[in-house]
């Protein structure tokens, strides 16, 4: 929907990240396909223009692969 507006703003500045905000309205219809289709219309635009999305990373260690090493 047109009124109100659309919000697009940068709401918090992370230590890894510039966390943006996208607020819309959409009739409760149709919601969750708008809402769907402005992600992906979102993310194919950002990586269109060389932004990447980084998605976090653990690295998880096992004692028992930790002892076999230790021993091995």
């Amino acid at each position: 929907m047109k009124n109100p507006a659309p919000q697009i703003f940068v709401d918090e500045l992370g230590d890894n990240a510039v966390n943006i905000v996208v607020k819309i309205w959409a009739p409760t219809q149709v919601w969750y396909g708008v809402k769907t289709e402005l992600l992906w219309k979102i993310k194919k635009e950002l990586e269109a223009n060389g932004i990447e999305i980084p998605f976090p990373q653990r690295v998880v260690w096992f004692a028992n692969e930790l002892k076999m090493k230790r021993k091995g």
